[in-house]
């Protein structure tokens, strides 16, 4: 299996990519209309927002998977004996105790990675984010310590239908409004814990425009659009929000995150326009 990472996907998104992947899924095209997306998913055994849109986009290109909440060991292993060997999964760990993992034995934190089912009480992991193919464990070895396990369907293909010039009309359609509401909300915020929120948000905001850009240099190759400094800025907004979340006084702050942010937006529906011509 070729084991996909980069920049604005995590380690749930890693896997369900690589898997896409090895079933001959043209991934990139679920990134096609991330540039507009603004309805993203809260996970919040995560605290992180993430796309739900990607998730909608995979299915219609063929790939399905189990959208479940966290779920107990006895849980997941009732689901493990359901697999059929050599049928994938992936599977919700704390990487303390995955012995390739950077942080084994040193720190806990909440990973995912692909398994395989090889028999009743075996199986092979595939691990995107940390380049581990194919190691060999118990079942029993890693149960205690799982969180979640979410099962995968390949369904029947249809055309998504998006097109680079389709998604630039929606953020012509779109950014005014979305620009004045995420402004409202950074203008109105009443206390810090609102601000972590935004910051959180906007994370998410840049990693959908770091996979659209993905997928416009396959639909249209360009060093014009999404460059370097670009993210650089759209960083400073998200790490403004961040230290605003962090100080008792943050008027001054915030009007820098609103003129900066503003900016960037209108950049955005000027490339859409661009792109239209």
């Amino acid at each position: 299996m070729n084991l996909i990472s980069f920049k604005g996907l995590n380690c749930y998104q890693n896997c369900i990519i690589s898997i896409a992947q090895y079933f001959g899924i043209e991934y990139s095209l679920a990134f096609s209309s991330l540039w507009s997306e603004v309805d993203f998913l809260y996970e919040n055994y995560f605290q992180i927002y993430s796309s739900r849109r990607m998730l909608i986009n995979m299915e219609t290109l063929g790939l399905k998977v189990e959208n479940t909440l966290s779920v107990s060991p006895e849980q997941a292993k009732e689901k493990f004996d359901m697999l059929v060997n050599k049928r994938m999964a992936i599977i919700g760990i704390d990487a303390y105790f995955l012995p390739w993992s950077p942080i084994y034995k040193l720190a806990h934190e909440k990973h995912y990675l692909i398994i395989q089912k090889k028999s009743s009480s075996t199986l092979s992991c595939f691990d995107p984010s940390y380049k581990e193919e194919n190691a060999k464990m118990a079942y029993m070895d890693i149960a205690p310590y799982i969180f979640n396990l979410r099962s995968l369907e390949l369904v029947k293909k249809q055309s998504l239908g998006i097109t680079h010039m389709q998604e630039a009309k929606t953020i012509v359609r779109d950014q005014p409004v979305t620009q004045q509401k995420i402004t409202e909300k950074i203008k109105t915020c009443e206390n810090n814990e609102e601000l972590l929120m935004l910051g959180r948000y906007i994370d998410a905001m840049i990693n959908n425009r770091h996979l659209y850009h993905y997928y416009l240099n396959t639909a249209l190759p360009s060093d014009e659009y999404f460059n370097e400094g670009y993210f650089y800025r759209w960083n400073c907004v998200k790490n403004g929000l961040f230290k605003a979340f962090l100080l008792k006084k943050h008027d001054k702050i915030l009007e820098e995150v609103v003129l900066l942010f503003h900016e960037l937006m209108n950049e955005e529906l000027e490339m859409a326009k661009t792109m239209l011509l």
